[in-house]
């Protein structure tokens, strides 16, 4: 079981940001295959986008901050353009290299962007770690489909080795995994992604689902020694109608009915954060679900991040937007794929404040963008 942290009478807090960037940037000058006049994957409009957005996040002084999934566009082992920037992809192991080449790039170089800033980073897996949604059987990406996550989870959870509570001889032992951030503050990140017969299917179950109830269980045995609010992150919403923009709307099969909701609410869980929608939208049905985050490069509400400070007796939650300024349509910053995002985009430097939510274990008050949202 995670080990508990000295408790300290400061506020916890973390910032939510999923989604974040759901596009493959990165500086492909660093590999040994690329040359002069090949194509690349980030310019200064990107640099600056990013800049202002990090920069906002920066300035909330967060102890972590939680990355529900899709950090990458993760269209890898193809080649439209036949570059062979990551090597050649006309064999499944060599389009196995190329995906893994491809991650080693975009992983390291998302990452990287946090820790130059000392920001402490729980991401999960989203639909784009594992070659994005809609997975065939017989194509690509579902037969690479185990290779995805090794290559996400090495960047991530140091193959799983990185957390102690993880639900070992699972298919989830190096993708999902829980952490005491703080004595009163624990934080559960599930994987959402099951492969089957049929496909890829969006569910917690299985092994996965045993070691999640045991491990909330366990919690709640401790008493005044656990911790007193328990977050849960996943890519996809349980709870529906949300807002969307750019998604294919992924929700995880079953719904408010799935097991793994009704493991949540049967052990009093806080807050389950997701992403993959690219808007904002909060339900409480006993579990207060955010739906939340934003793709980078396209969204005329600009981006959202979620704020919270967790005290001993309440957590209090704020949604900030960052104003989208303007995109440039019809040219194209390259990916591997088709379906590339504009060449340029910009946002306008700080956040405003559009909706607050206190919880406590009896209630919770809701303002704003917090407020029910009836499609």
């Amino acid at each position: 079981m995670p080990v508990q942290a000295q408790e300290t009478e400061d506020p916890y807090t973390f910032v939510s940001m999923p989604d974040f960037l759901n596009t493959d940037v990165g500086n492909l000058r660093h590999l040994r295959r690329w040359e002069r006049g090949d194509h690349n994957s980030i310019n200064r409009s990107y640099r600056r986008a990013m800049d202002v957005v990090l920069d906002s996040i920066e300035a909330e002084a967060p102890d972590s901050v939680l990355v529900a999934g899709d950090l990458v566009n993760g269209h890898w082992g193809t080649d439209t353009d036949h570059t062979r920037i990551f090597g050649r992809t006309n064999t499944f192991k060599r389009k196995l290299n190329a995906l893994r080449r491809a991650g080693n790039l975009y992983y390291n170089q998302w990452a990287d962007r946090f820790e130059q800033r000392d920001l402490p980073v729980y991401a999960a897996v989203g639909d784009h770690e594992i070659g994005n949604d809609q997975w065939r059987p017989g194509t690509f990406k579902y037969s690479a489909f185990p290779r995805f996550k090794q290559v996400w989870a090495k960047h991530f959870t140091d193959s799983g080795t990185a957390y102690d509570s993880r639900p070992v001889n699972t298919r989830w032992s190096e993708t999902a995994y829980a952490e005491y951030l703080s004595p009163d503050v624990l934080l559960v990140t599930v994987d959402v992604f099951k492969r089957m017969a049929d496909g890829v299917h969006p569910t917690v179950a299985d092994g996965q689902l045993q070691w999640l109830d045991a491990l909330l269980a366990h919690n709640t045995s401790l008493g005044d020694s656990g911790a007193k609010w328990v977050i849960v992150q996943g890519h996809t919403p349980v709870l529906g109608p949300v807002r969307y923009a750019n998604s294919s709307r992924l929700m995880l099969e079953g719904g408010a009915e799935s097991p793994f909701w009704q493991t949540l609410k049967a052990h009093d869980v806080d807050l389950y954060l997701s992403g993959e929608v690219h808007e904002f939208t909060a339900t409480d049905d006993g579990v207060m679900q955010v739906a939340h985050g934003a793709y980078l490069p396209v969204g005329a509400a600009g981006y959202n991040y979620l704020v919270g400070k967790v005290y001993g007796d309440r957590i209090e939650l704020e949604v900030k937007r960052i104003e989208r300024t303007s995109g440039t349509v019809g040219r194209e910053m390259w990916q591997l794929t088709n379906g590339r995002p504009p060449v340029r985009v910009t946002y306008k430097r700080g956040s405003y404040l559009s909706g607050t939510a206190l919880l406590t274990k009896d209630a919770s008050t809701l303002e704003g963008e917090f407020q029910p949202y009836v499609e």
